[in-house]
């Protein structure tokens, strides 16, 4: 059973109706017989969740430490408690995180987060200095709380209404006014909005429940809770409208949850205004979403009953599953105590477009490193270890740490003398240093401090700089010891990180630049800049193309970007970095060799490469677990050690207990 927490606000009684009657208790029942153990708590104590289990016809009073948490608490109105409980279950995923819910909570930059990912929105001023001469020009507007929520405060104006510059919002509290264009609505009605949820399937596609239209013929701000009349979407749309809804919704989602901290994004609520010509317009996103397929089922259960379980169900069944492939498929043993796993047997993926993969979990680092394959180049790849200079924190098989990845490097260049080695660190190599509820920890900079002396000691050939190392450089000891590394970034723009680094590997001159999803450009350090992605690394590619034998492009977190630079012909190699896990084969977009990085270089990327004028002809992707037996290099497992019981000290201090 794979427990998960689902955090509600409760009472130290159990709930009075049985969980037949609940929508959650129905969930809990339902997975429950698919192996997933739910926990509804509002509590928590020395690491544990309290709260209760459904059992058919009632609930139990239960403790537990859950393998991830679903986050369903009302934190706006309830933030000390809300704090006070994620303090508690520090470490855990969480799934709709807080840095996504505080972003979707602030309307001005949740536009600005998604205007910077390409996403048009209705104009929006946040200057009350400016309301009257925005007014004037647009004709109408929604005057709206900058944090508000169920429309609460939300009015619409015209030229000469009064335009305060703060607004009553949810929770009884002034908040700063912003001002959002309106859109024209449909004759013979005040207003008519969506509201689409959308959820994550295990896979991570997202998946749209039916939308519901709101729709009066009084109240311009159209929310279900001010009374709109609410209908299913099919009921009142065209197909081709109901299409053009669809793509916004899911560009909508996937852009958020390409942010920082979005990691575990499993549900949004994305709202929509149609015109006339029934054309969407998203004006808002809500990180903590309510479908409206309850109300419509409690009207017609037979028609909606089973999409509202599968609504409530569906995000805790892919937490679930991505626990489950983390835990029991991927790291066995990670995270549980008992006795370490057996390795897997070797695997191989035959050659197909002169692509062919290896997954190799047996031998020491000599035994398991190749040589003799005529390669004209091997890339050693790997990255995301969020400041953990040593290997993963699993209870049983921890694997990774920069120590290994020294060893294996030496390795195979012993095992292939002659052959150019290159080390490429693809990013997301620092902790961000923000905690559950996104403020920063005091922790973060001591650990990115010795992460920095690690990479310095290990000398990776590239390292490739991304939204975390955006957050930990703005700390100055950490950028002036940072200098020293090779960094690289085509998109994440400071004077002291060159976009495009050119490195000779015996014959071949290499190119390597790296793309990262860079997050709002209104949390930017100051110093630095976050051009789109695309247009920045399509123009340095473009001008520096001729230039090199090879392009290698390391892709964080950005593989929508990494694909259309593949397509145009502007890259060779493709190294995505994306919390992987899985054991995949490389693949060709265009002419390019794509293969992924796995999360926290426990299995280091051996990519041996052959080529001829006109590009990769064949390519060798080699996937080496860095488990116990490769033995660490001891100079960098002597620094691994000494900055280990450093910052064991450290969050003693801060917090009086280890974080990792």
């Amino acid at each position: 059973m794979v427990l998960i927490g689902v955090l509600v606000p409760t009472s130290p009684g159990a709930p009075s109706a049985p969980p037949e009657a609940l929508p959650l208790g129905r969930a809990a029942l339902a997975l429950g017989e698919e192996g997933v153990d739910l926990l509804l708590a509002g509590m928590a104590e020395d690491g544990l969740l309290v709260g209760h289990r459904a059992v058919p016809g009632g609930w139990r009073p239960a403790r537990g430490r859950p393998a991830a948490v679903y986050d369903r608490f009302p934190s706006q109105g309830r933030a000390t408690q809300h704090q006070a409980l994620l303090a508690q279950l520090a470490g855990l995923p969480v799934g709709n995180p807080p840095a996504l819910v505080v972003l979707c909570r602030d309307k001005l930059a949740t536009q600005r987060a998604l205007e910077a990912a390409g996403l048009p929105m209705p104009a929006v001023e946040d200057d009350p200095d400016r309301f009257a001469a925005a007014l004037d020009a647009w004709g109408a507007a929604f005057l709206k709380p900058r944090f508000g929520a169920m429309g609460a405060g939300v009015r619409r104006v015209v030229p000469g209404d009064p335009l305060p510059a703060r607004l009553r919002g949810l929770q009884a509290q002034d908040e700063p006014a912003l001002l959002q264009r309106a859109v024209p609505p449909p004759p013979g009605l005040a207003g008519r909005s969506l509201r689409v949820l959308a959820q994550r399937a295990p896979d991570g596609a997202w998946v749209q429940v039916p939308a519901v239209v709101r729709e009066s013929e009084e109240d311009p701000v159209v929310n279900a809770a001010r009374g709109a009349r609410v209908r299913l979407a099919e009921d009142a749309l065209p197909p081709p409208a109901l299409a053009r809804v669809a793509r916004m919704v899911d560009a909508t989602c996937r852009a958020l949850a390409a942010t920082p901290g979005a990691t575990h994004a499993l549900e949004l609520g994305v709202d929509l205004v149609l015109d006339p010509d029934d054309q969407p317009h998203l004006v808002e996103v809500n990180g903590r979403p309510n479908g409206r397929l309850e109300r419509l089922s409690a009207q017609d259960p037979d028609r909606f009953g089973a999409a509202h379980l599968d609504a409530v169900t569906r995000p805790l069944r892919t937490l679930a599953a991505w626990v489950a492939l983390l835990l029991a498929l991927v790291l066995p043993g990670c995270g549980r105590p008992g006795p370490p796993a057996v390795a897997a047997p070797t695997r191989v993926v035959p050659e197909q477009d002169g692509l062919r993969a290896e997954l190799v979990t047996e031998g020491s680092a000599a035994g398991r490193a190749v040589g003799g394959d005529g390669a004209d180049l091997v890339l050693l790849y790997g990255g995301e270890e969020a400041g953990q200079l040593g290997p993963c924190g699993c209870d049983a098989r921890p694997r990774g740490g920069l120590a290994r990845v020294a060893a294996y490097r030496d390795a195979v260049r012993a095992a292939s003398p002659g052959t150019p080695v290159l080390l490429l660190q693809a990013g997301g190599w620092m902790d961000a240093g923000l905690g559950l509820d996104g403020a920063p920890r005091s922790d973060a900079p001591a650990r990115n401090a010795w992460m920095v002396k690690g990479l310095l000691a290990l000398a990776p050939d590239v390292v490739h700089v991304g939204a975390p190392e955006l957050h930990g450089l703005a700390s100055p000891e950490v950028a002036a010891a940072a200098a020293g590394l090779p960094l690289v970034s085509a998109n994440l723009r400071h004077d002291s990180v060159p976009d495009w680094r050119v490195v000779q590997a015996g014959e071949l001159r290499v190119g390597i630049t790296g793309i990262a999803a860079p997050g709002p450009a209104w949390m930017a350090p100051p110093g630095w800049s976050l051009p789109e992605p695309l247009a920045a690394a399509r123009a340095l590619l473009a001008a520096h193309r001729d230039q090199v034998d090879l392009v290698v492009l390391l892709a964080l977190q950005s593989p929508e970007v990494a694909r259309s630079l593949a397509q145009e012909g502007l890259v060779d190699v493709v190294i995505d970095a994306n919390r992987h896990h899985e054991f995949s084969a490389p693949f060709r977009v265009g002419r390019a060799v794509w293969v992924r990085s796995h999360d926290q270089a426990m299995r280091l990327g051996e990519l041996r490469l052959h080529r001829d004028p006109q590009g990769v002809t064949r390519a060798w992707d080699r996937k080496v677990d860095l488990d116990e037996a490769v033995l660490p290099e001891p100079t960098l497992a002597a620094l691994v050690e000494q900055a280990d019981q450093d910052l064991a000290r450290v969050e003693r201090a801060l917090y009086g207990r280890r974080l990792r």
